[in-house]
């Protein structure tokens, strides 16, 4: 049988490692952290504090000091890389933040503007969103008037309604009057009677006017409300609303929802239906537009 050789290998230390290195700092224990500012190496919490007393360092690397084309590696270039990247996502987030992100039209920043110096905290969303892409509100900026998209929910009845163009000085017993017609025929009580001389004598700037004005400064004609739809559709509107009706459109309440509320402040605002829009919706905060719960008098509360 042959010698049996034994042969014992020594483990040579890495060359991927780096040498241990003292702490600049105490000089007792190894580093384990690089500033990125300075450079200086440290082994604790303790010393990086102190090397940033000591040093007047504030522990960020100084991304424009200059570098000689000699000095230049590949983590250099690594670092400059981060960095553009990082200048590129501050551009993103404050584009983001402005309007021209969210797709604000010239007209669109008009409206807002206007309705705030009405009182109207209007929040317009980015565009494609859903109530974005159907608000159909705009400033009139010959007349200086607001047409808002008006939505009328009635709840009891299960039926929504929309006004694409509706004049700021129209009241909403004006418009309710228009879809909501006297109930019967002969009708005396004093509910009716009311409604029937809203309706008679309401008149509103709910459309544009078909001819132009040629000073803009004098006030717009006045031309009585034509609801929405063919009547083929106002008359199913008018059948389906029938509850209404016979409660009297005076005896309705109409409500605005309240966005981004605090849990402790009531949902619904009560908006007083014989005051044009400008003024019922003063001190309101809007998304893209109005939309009016209409119910009848003693089935809502505002909590």
């Amino acid at each position: 049988v042959g010698d049996v050789v034994v042969v014992i290998c020594e483990r040579m230390p890495s060359s991927s490692k780096r040498p241990a290195t003292a702490c600049e700092t105490c000089s007792e224990a190894i580093a384990r952290y690089r500033c990125p500012g300075c450079g200086a190496m440290s082994c604790c919490l303790a010393c990086v504090n102190k090397h940033k007393l000591d040093r007047s360092c504030n522990g960020k690397r100084d991304v424009s000091a200059y570098r000689a084309i000699h000095d230049f590696d590949d983590a250099a270039l690594l670092r400059d890389y981060h960095f553009l990247e990082s200048a590129q996502r501050s551009i993103e987030s404050a584009a983001r933040c402005s309007g021209e992100a969210h797709g604000l039209s010239m007209a669109r920043r008009t409206l807002a503007n206007q309705a705030w110096q009405r009182g109207v905290l209007l929040d317009l969303l980015p565009t494609g969103m859903k109530r974005q892409l159907q608000n159909t509100s705009r400033f009139d900026s010959k007349r200086r008037r607001i047409r808002w998209r008006v939505e009328l929910l009635f709840g009891q009845a299960a039926v929504r309604h929309v006004e694409p163009h509706v004049h700021e000085d129209a009241t909403l017993i004006q418009i309710l009057s228009a879809i909501i017609p006297p109930y019967g025929n002969g009708e005396t009580s004093t509910t009716v009677a009311r409604q029937q001389h809203t309706t008679e004598s309401s008149t509103c700037l709910i459309r544009s006017a078909a001819h132009s004005v040629s000073d803009s400064a004098a006030p717009p004609a006045t031309t009585a409300f034509m609801p929405t739809g063919s009547e083929g559709q106002l008359a199913l509107l008018r059948h389906r609303l029938r509850a209404y009706a016979r409660e009297g459109v005076a005896a309705l309440q109409v409500f605005l929802p309240v966005p981004w509320r605090k849990a402790d402040q009531p949902r619904f605002l009560r908006i007083p239906i014989s005051v044009p829009l400008s003024e019922a919706l003063q001190n309101t905060n809007i998304v893209e537009f109005p939309q009016f719960h209409v119910r009848l008098n003693e089935v809502f509360q505002c909590g």
